[in-house]
């Protein structure tokens, strides 16, 4: 008789093992060559297949001095295997069922809490921690749109970081874009994000305006507002409800996005009688309003470069002065991106 020790044993029975084991309930057999001489088997295999059967309870040795390997009466041991088998299910089953409960009450008073304080249309933020769990909240709940504006570039390790949220949130159908001062498009780990957030339907642009504030839109529902306050030892920021407010900070959104430029995500060599991409970039900022010596330090080059790129385009383009280059880049359309030829707005 078998005791329940076995009862948590595997049933691995194969072919072999079952062609072993009706050799045994024929004839008893006194060691594993005799097995694999008459099954036609290799010796190892026969003696692997007879040592599993030992194992599992479906063979034993003799204890009356016959041949040393008799078959086992299978009935009682395969029951109890199968009880065992259907007790351990029903145990985790109750497991589960423990686990859901007590995830049901986590997220329950989670949301209980969070909900009730979300009700305020003012909610003051101190600290890295605090900030960066409120805007995952936040973006677990958008679904259409998620806009930011970015005073400074963050480090390229915050950037890799950001890409599995931004992926899961792009998965989801919402639409990303980010507003930058001009000089990050000098960054070369914010234009290689440029690319990988354009496969997935985002896009990244930047300005020549000052960017009064740092601050993300969710859904144009919610507003994320960086702010520095001085008795305060690290970063701090406000989520903001209230409709009136992020309209207003919509439509500052649109006013800079409108105007600024589409980070560039691919060189491509232009036509002869057509602006190269840098060149598209200074006759966007002198069309902004802005003089030599500003386009020079947004873009992080020489004011003998902007000049000496207005000069060769003027050249290339049969124009006598800048006034005239001015007046063919208005009626070629080249910065209208779709919009009417208008002075940007300063904002």
């Amino acid at each position: 008789m078998i005791d329940g020790s076995h009862d948590d044993r595997p049933l691995d029975i194969d072919e072999t093992a079952l062609a072993v084991y009706g050799a045994l309930l024929r004839v008893p057999a006194s060691d594993a060559v005799d097995l694999a001489g008459r099954l036609g088997v290799d010796e190892a295999e026969a003696a692997e297949a007879l040592g599993r059967l030992v194992r599992v309870g479906l063979a034993r040795t003799s204890v009356d001095g016959g041949p040393p390997y008799r078959a086992e009466v299978p009935d009682a041991m395969l029951d109890d295997v199968v009880e065992a088998r259907v007790e351990a299910l029903m145990a985790a089953a109750e497991s589960v069922r423990a686990v859901r409960v007590a995830a049901a009450r986590v997220r329950a008073l989670y949301h209980g809490v969070t909900q009730s304080r979300n009700a305020v249309e003012f909610e003051r933020l101190v600290g890295a921690d605090g900030i960066a769990t409120r805007i995952a909240e936040l973006s677990a709940r958008t679904s259409a749109t998620m806009e930011g504006v970015m005073t400074a570039i963050p480090p390229t390790s915050l950037i890799e970081q950001a890409r599995e949220s931004e992926d899961r949130l792009a998965r989801r159908g919402v639409r990303l874009r980010s507003l930058y001062r001009a000089p990050a498009r000098r960054s070369a780990a914010l234009n290689a994000h440029g690319v990988w957030l354009a496969e997935r339907g985002g896009e990244i642009r930047t300005t020549p305006w000052p960017l009064p504030t740092q601050y993300v839109l969710f859904d144009r529902r919610a507003a994320l507002v960086s702010f520095e306050e001085p008795d305060v030892d690290g970063p701090a920021a406000v989520v903001l409800t209230t409709r009136e407010v992020i309209g207003c900070l919509g439509t500052l959104f649109d006013m800079l996005w409108d105007s600024a430029l589409p980070l560039p995500t691919a060189v491509a060599p232009a036509p002869a009688d057509e602006p190269t991409a840098s060149e598209l970039e200074i006759l966007r900022l002198m069309h902004a309003g802005l003089k030599d010596e500003a386009i020079a330090r947004e873009l992080g080059v020489s004011t003998k470069t902007v000049r000496r790129a207005l000069s060769s385009l003027a050249e290339r383009l049969e124009v006598k002065d800048r006034f005239s280059l001015g007046v063919l880049v208005g009626a070629k359309g080249w910065l209208r991106d779709g919009r009417a030829d208008e002075p940007a707005p300063r904002p």
